[in-house]
């Protein structure tokens, strides 16, 4: 599901995009090489979109390989000759590709982890919401709140937000008048299950002068069968 995203995702993308300035010029092909949204990061999984955002051939398993592996980040994952030296990772590509495993926003199998630090009667303190998409409607989709690490968070419970929230890193949240109020979103990921027998998670990295940036894995784990 492609969905339109607002100004000010646009805006953060563009601003985050500056730290690939060069001698006081674009760097086009950083700028086509970084992760810029979440969206982005899905519709290169899918092998729907290449680098310059053009339509790719999902048939061209080399190709598609090719575009996975730019997907892990290379600090964590480190690549050799082209190739992961994490060879779980190389099994994780291999069986995306030959199960043709997709990414899909109105899955239930992905969720978003939004670290947050919060106040309540003025006692500050660190909590984590658990986010997932429901539907609301034929056609229309949401964020909504299904757990939280701590208790004093229960007000939040079956909170909704915008459905292209996660573009904005969940800053919906600060204006919330509750009993308890988010002071600072420190970090977003989001963990997918859509892979048969395995757990990864997207978070965003940011690098200077690195195609290897922006939405990136960080964290694949192999669940027991």
């Amino acid at each position: 599901m492609r969905l339109c995203v607002s100004i000010l995702t646009l805006l953060c993308s563009v601003a985050v995009s500056a730290q690939v300035l060069l001698t006081g010029h674009i760097n086009e092909r950083l700028l086509q090489g970084r992760v810029k949204q979440v969206e982005e990061f899905m519709a290169r999984f899918n092998g729907d979109e290449d680098w310059q955002g053009g339509r790719m051939t999902v048939s061209d398993s080399i190709m598609r390989t090719k575009y996975l592996r730019t997907l892990f980040d290379h600090a964590v994952f480190p690549m050799k000759q082209g190739i992961m030296e994490n060879k779980m990772a190389e099994q994780f590509i291999s069986e995306v590709i030959r199960g043709n495993a997709r990414l899909d926003y109105t899955d239930k199998a992905w969720q978003a982890e939004v670290d947050c630090r919060c106040v309540k009667n003025d006692t500050a303190f660190s909590a984590t919401l658990t986010m997932r998409t429901v539907k609301v409607g034929d056609c229309e989709y949401r964020w909504e709140v299904v757990g939280m690490s701590d208790a004093r968070m229960d007000v939040f419970s079956g909170l909704r937000l915008s459905p292209v929230e996660h573009e904005a890193g969940f800053t919906a949240l600060l204006s919330m008048r509750l009993p308890v109020r988010v002071r600072v979103v420190s970090s977003v990921r989001f963990v997918f299950h859509t892979v048969p027998n395995y757990t990864f998670t997207v978070e965003r990295i940011e690098k200077r002068n690195s195609y290897n940036t922006g939405w990136l894995i960080t964290s694949l784990i192999r669940n027991e069968e």
